[in-house]
């Protein structure tokens, strides 16, 4: 897990927000909150855009200044849980949406949303998120190159509509000041950073749980360990089974891990190995975005292979805006940057293995669920921080109690949601994005404010023990200089002069 702080970092970044909405889908309130905790650095980061288009690609039939087709009712919510540095969680976090519109798949569902039948949108949109995975797999390749993307850093959309100011808040500007400047802040930070970028950066790795909202479906692409679930209400059949009130904790994910039987079997297959639940002794989880460490750069940095059969029956395409000018001595740094089982290639030529047969494969995992609008109460998607102290079932618990306890502002429960986890000894970052859903049944009362106050006479209590005992110390040292001083004084030739000066004093 690396080093810990001697104190864990409680201040947060909370926001909040409301998606886009259509006749047929109701607009969404969100919330989400990160904390850094015990860990030395913070390297988790998020996405929660309300507004979705697809950035058509730019043709010499096409004079249209504006190129966008707009995805009313779609929303995308997303967590990077970043290990080895905080490089390639940034660069996802604020890449991802840029690099998923200009995908063809997601242009052709945008064209065809209205007309075309499900079966086919939902197939095009999981194309879509798989080659997005794996372009930004290559972007981060080229950044820490060195080289990169025309469009790096480029501002999508406000990712956030409201920022909150609670007393553990660290942002209170106005939002597009807030979206703005850290773009440009990261931008050029990103710049700077990378002039030694092969030594800083060569291991940073991230997660990616990423979930696209639509007006029928929920679609959720995965690599990694961080999560997505939601919950949804019992209707009166299942009450009967279930008891009134009661709901399902759906799960939109599963994690990744070396020691599952599938991703050990790829990991050997590659040459690497599984050693105390880590690839080759190392790293916690076998998929994610970066880790080149693991990955075949030749492989990386020609994003156009075939996918693997078992992954799926699409091909990766690269948008006309990749960087597809590379040095001729490009060859010489992969060599640098590959792993050393490379160095067998007489025997199996491990280069040539597409990514998703790669020892950490950034090809996601993709769950598609139906949408109920009476049923579905909120979506919950969170990094590890999270799930390494709760279950799916016990973190809806915990949500759903604030819920009865009337808070409506989906950002203070995340707050009090990474608040709970520290309690129960998580010691990672800790990011959490709530999404209200239709059919979540609201309440009155005092929410997480009031649990707040009802703990506030009890830090009271402790702060005046704690004044009491300062106060003590303060008093027994006053008497020891007192009683010093008196002693002192009889020794002296005018000790009868100064009692009665002090009795006077006193007096």
């Amino acid at each position: 897990m690396g080093n810990l702080l001697g104190a864990p970092v409680t201040d947060k970044e909370t926001h909040t927000g409301e998606t886009s909405s259509t006749e047929t889908s109701p607009s969404l309130k969100w919330g989400m909150s990160s904390m850094q905790g015990w860990r030395v650095h913070m390297e988790d980061a998020h996405i929660a855009e309300g507004n979705l288009y697809a950035q058509l690609l730019p043709s010499n039939n096409n004079n249209n200044t504006n190129n966008k087709i707009d995805l009313p009712g779609h929303a995308l919510f997303a967590v990077f849980d970043g290990h080895g540095g905080t490089f390639s969680a940034e660069y996802s976090g604020r890449n991802f949406l840029r690099i998923l519109s200009k995908q063809p798949p997601f242009i052709e569902y945008a064209q065809c949303y209205t007309t075309a039948d499900l079966q086919k949108r939902l197939t095009l949109l999981e194309q879509a998120l798989q080659q997005a995975f794996v372009e930004t797999d290559y972007e981060i390749a080229l950044a820490i190159r060195g080289q990169f993307h025309p469009q790096a850093n480029q501002q999508y959309h406000h990712h956030h509509n409201t920022p909150t100011t609670t007393a553990t808040a660290t942002t209170s500007k106005d939002d597009s000041q807030d979206d703005t400047m850290t773009m440009r802040d990261a931008a050029t930070r990103a710049a700077a950073d990378h002039v030694n970028a092969l030594d800083d950066d060569g291991d940073s790795g991230t997660t990616a749980c990423v979930v696209l909202v639509t007006p029928d479906s929920f679609v959720c692409a995965n690599a990694g360990d961080s999560r997505a679930i939601y919950s949804r209400s019992h209707d009166s059949i299942t009450s009967s089974f279930f008891g009134a009130g009661g709901r399902s904790v759906i799960a939109l994910s599963y994690d990744h891990k070396p020691d599952d039987e599938p991703e050990e079997r790829r990991i050997r297959a590659a040459g690497g190995y599984v050693a105390g639940g880590r690839v080759e002794g190392d790293l916690a989880v076998s998929r994610g975005l970066g880790d080149f460490r693991f990955k075949n750069m030749h492989t990386v940095l020609n994003n156009t292979q075939l996918f693997p059969n078992n992954d799926t029956n699409t091909t990766t395409t690269t948008s006309t805006d990749n960087m597809d000018d590379k040095d001729d001595n490009d060859n010489d740094d992969d060599a640098a940057m590959t792993n050393d089982n490379d160095d067998n290639a007489n025997t199996t030529n491990y280069a040539l293995l597409p990514p998703g047969d790669q020892k950490v494969s950034p090809i996601p995992d993709i769950i598609v669920q139906a949408r109920n609008n009476q049923l579905d109460e909120y979506i919950i998607v969170a990094c590890d921080g999270i799930w390494d102290v709760l279950k799916n079932q016990e973190c809806v618990q915990h949500v759903h109690g604030m819920i009865q306890e009337g808070e409506q502002n989906m950002g203070l429960i995340c707050e009090e949601l990474l608040d709970t986890c520290l309690d129960l000894g998580s010691k990672d970052n800790m990011t959490a994005i709530v999404v209200q859903l239709p059919g979540l049944q609201l309440h009155r009362g005092d929410g997480v404010m009031g649990r707040r106050r009802q703990r506030q006479p009890a830090n009271a209590a402790d702060d005046d023990d704690e004044s009491q005992q300062e106060e003590d110390k303060v008093d027994d040292g006053d008497n020891k200089e007192q009683d010093e001083f008196s002693s002192e004084e009889e020794e002296g030739e005018d000790s009868g002069k100064t009692a009665d000066m002090e009795q006077s004093s006193a007096s």
